[in-house]
């Protein structure tokens, strides 16, 4: 992979989590301000980029680059439609667990 330390199968989970926010038409909210999902990808690619050698795992990306603003520490939100505010922690890991579920069923098929 283009990144030491870090998988394919590590990296094919952090863009399918892009991917998600990004189609997903939720709105994101950090530092009290909200933003759309496009917006919110940039943003995390951007401190994707400056944590990059710390990532080892999905797990990692989200809580480097899309639990809480470095600078003033608050927790981000994802705001969908017709759903409750959650933190975007807990959204991306539910994202990740449907996304290691479809593939563990994927490997399930194949035996």
């Amino acid at each position: 992979s283009a990144f030491a330390g870090i998988s394919d199968t590590e990296l094919e989970k952090i863009e399918y989590l892009k991917a998600v926010l990004f189609s997903s038409g939720c709105k994101f909210e950090r530092n009290g301000k909200r933003y759309d999902a496009e917006q919110a990808v940039s943003h995390i690619n951007k401190k994707y980029d400056y944590f990059r050698d710390e990532i080892d795992s999905a797990e990692e990306f989200i809580e480097l680059t899309a639990t809480k603003s470095t600078m003033s520490g608050k927790p981000y939100y994802i705001y969908c439609p017709d759903k409750q505010k959650i933190e975007s922690s807990v959204w991306l890991h539910d994202k990740l667990g449907v996304f290691t579920e479809s593939e563990n069923a994927k490997g399930d098929a194949k035996r």
